[in-house]
């Protein structure tokens, strides 16, 4: 998913199309990643957690 909102966001930036879906698209990458990035951080914890 972080490589996927990675992507996204990238291909908003270079991108050269309407600003309406440079921007639609900028929004999706941004949310992936926050998503990803929070799923990360809680599955590093979850396992920190279980080793205890």
């Amino acid at each position: 998913m972080l490589v996927i909102g990675w992507s996204v966001t990238v291909i908003a930036v270079n991108s050269h199309s309407h600003p309406w879906m440079e921007l639609g698209m900028l929004v999706v990458g941004v949310i992936l990643n926050i998503w990803s990035m929070i799923g990360i951080i809680l599955h590093f914890r979850l396992k920190k957690q279980n080793k205890i």
